[in-house]
């Protein structure tokens, strides 16, 4: 798996998640233009509680975590001019439309500099469109979950419960039924399966 070294993120923000990953992306890839943090702008109070422009027609102006508070969430990080993100996008509305019914949401949030008016085009462009709120994760947004272990890689995935505590950190490729094993879980009131080894499939530990 390819981890290279991104701009320093903000540092203390987040850590104690297993590193595990998002399915089809099998490539995880470092993108080279992710934006980073302003130390003059605060990161928000909780990471259940941002909003982001929103990137899709369809949703309102602006993606607000708190619309889902109470029930879990997967902050999802990717690029959508990424080839390998893009293959993601239909096992990420999988999700979205099997867990749905019970109170779960995807928030894809696209850590890019560029303004919501040039990222826009790009989503619209993906094939399928994604059915999860999809909008720009600004600095602050970054700093609240970033870190150089953590953020290191798209798609990079935060699995929150229903307080906002972030229970799973998905980073690179992963197992699809695993993250299913930990909605199931989740939702059910139950402890998290145990992955092991944690979020790293066999031909990465040959490696």
């Amino acid at each position: 798996m390819k981890n290279p070294t991104l701009p320093l993120l903000a540092a203390g923000i987040l850590a104690a998640a297993l590193a595990a990953a998002l399915p089809a992306c099998k490539r995880a890839k470092a993108p080279e233009s992710i934006i980073a943090p302003d130390p003059d702008v605060p990161p928000p109070a909780a990471v259940n509680d941002f909003s982001m422009e929103n990137l899709l027609g369809e949703f309102p102006g602006l993606v607000k975590s708190a619309d889902h508070a109470g029930n879990p969430q997967l902050v999802l990080f990717f690029l959508p001019d990424d080839e390998s993100c893009a293959a993601a996008v239909p096992d990420w509305n999988a999700l979205q439309r099997d867990y749905a019914p019970r109170g779960f949401t995807i928030l894809g949030a696209i850590p890019d500099p560029r303004p919501a008016i040039a990222l826009r085009p790009l989503v619209a462009a993906l094939s399928p469109l994604p059915e999860f709120p999809t909008g720009r994760a600004d600095s602050a947004i970054i700093a609240a979950f970033g870190s150089p272990t953590t953020l290191r890689v798209v798609p990079t995935a935060f699995l929150l419960d229903a307080s906002g505590s972030v229970v799973r950190l998905y980073q690179g490729y992963v197992r699809t039924e695993w993250i299913r094993e930990d909605l199931d879980a989740l939702l059910s009131g139950d402890p998290l399966p145990d992955h092991t080894p944690a979020g790293v499939l066999p031909e990465d530990n040959a490696a």
